[in-house]
């Protein structure tokens, strides 16, 4: 897995030197249809804040990406940016295995893709954002190793939460045993699991 991961992130950094303002366009309009797919979802719920919140945070970081660029960001932007998908690609996926009904795997789905989407738009923001004002050519073509290191650590998070929010779904648990008044234990395993993975947080 580690391989193929690794495989297509080297040809999407190669298509992004090439093709920087295609992939922007294309990742912004998937990120606008996911965006509007979560939005739409929350309102359904009628919780139109949510919608505020799952739009607003991401589309400033887009911006500011693309008029400054990932390594001059000021530090409350990237983690205020990113912190929504991680959480939501981390945490919201792995809920998937509770349910049987086919909707309700979309949505999880869904939000996993958007975190990667997110992710290849900044980058092709900043590639952007470097060719602009001259930062690429010889020797400059790479995106800077504050950058690298920042899209790095969000795929890390939200492969973190993923494993961890995963380890924690009971098998055969139906919703109802979820209902307040219904303790459901942790094995040994899982308990064990949940320290083991506090090192790795602190590490990212």
């Amino acid at each position: 897995m580690d391989v193929l991961f690794d495989a297509l992130d080297r040809a999407m950094e190669s298509a992004r030197r090439r093709w920087p303002t295609t992939l922007f366009v294309i990742g912004a309009v998937l990120w606008v249809l996911v965006t509007a797919a979560l939005v739409g979802f929350a309102l359904l719920d009628s919780n139109p804040t949510a919608g505020v919140v799952l739009a607003a945070p991401p589309a400033a970081l887009l911006a500011i990406v693309v008029a400054r660029g990932i390594t001059r960001l000021r530090w409350p932007v990237w983690p205020v940016g990113v912190a929504l998908p991680v959480m939501l690609a981390g945490l919201v996926a792995p809920q998937a295995a509770r349910y049987d009904d086919v909707f309700r795997w979309v949505v999880p789905v869904v939000v996993f893709i958007y975190a990667q989407i997110l992710l290849g738009t900044v980058a092709a923001g900043d590639e952007l954002f470097r060719r602009r004002v001259g930062r690429t050519g010889k020797g400059r073509a790479l995106m800077s190793a504050i950058g690298r290191r920042r899209i790095l650590q969000v795929k890390v998070l939200v492969a973190t939460i993923v494993v961890l929010a995963s380890s924690q779904i009971p098998v055969g648990v139906g919703i109802d045993d979820y209902a307040p008044g219904n303790a459901v234990g942790w094995s040994t395993f899982e308990f064990m699991f949940s320290c083991a993975a506090v090192p790795m947080f602190v590490g990212v």
